[in-house]
């Protein structure tokens, strides 16, 4: 057995994903590409079949459920980066991905200081609770806010 088996590929809700591998040689395990940051075990089970564990925090392309729908963005781990800069990363992984230019990265809690909607090279900033902490979601814009267990604050009007 020289092929490599697929085990898991998975995506959890904290935007971490899991894979397992499983091949009869370890050298079948080299080719099997895993981000920098990456936490890897590789093993031999007890019939000498060899195993690579992967886990990491998200930077791709991923589906986001909206109702019936589903909504593409580009989930992106901002780690020990600036938000500004993991904005720009996602937003040219975005771009390369649909041929358009990115308009919004979402994010759960806004870098202190800094307000909503504004700017980096064309992507605004926005408050959605739906992302995990920690990461943004970036895509051409639209309806992030019914996607969250986000609520405007009332503002009174007088006419």
């Amino acid at each position: 057995m020289s092929e490599v088996m697929v085990l898991e590929n998975t995506l959890d809700a904290g935007w971490q994903r899991k894979v397992r591998l499983m091949a009869g040689k370890a050298e079948a395990l080299d080719d099997y590409q895993v981000p920098a940051h990456a936490t890897v075990k590789r093993f031999e089970d007890d019939i000498h079949l060899h195993h690579l564990e992967a886990s990491w925090s998200a930077r791709e392309l991923i589906r986001v459920p909206m109702g019936a729908a589903t909504w593409q963005v580009v989930a992106w781990w901002i780690g020990t980066d600036k938000v500004s800069a993991s904005m720009l990363e996602a937003g040219l992984v975005f771009a390369l991905a649909f041929g358009v230019d990115p308009a919004c990265a979402m994010i759960r809690s806004l870098p202190k200081g800094v307000e909503e909607f504004v700017e980096v090279k064309g992507i605004a900033l926005v408050q959605a609770g739906w992302v995990p902490q920690g990461f943004l979601a970036v895509t051409s814009g639209g309806m992030w806010r019914g996607l969250a267990p986000y609520h405007l604050k009332e503002e009174s009007v007088s006419v």
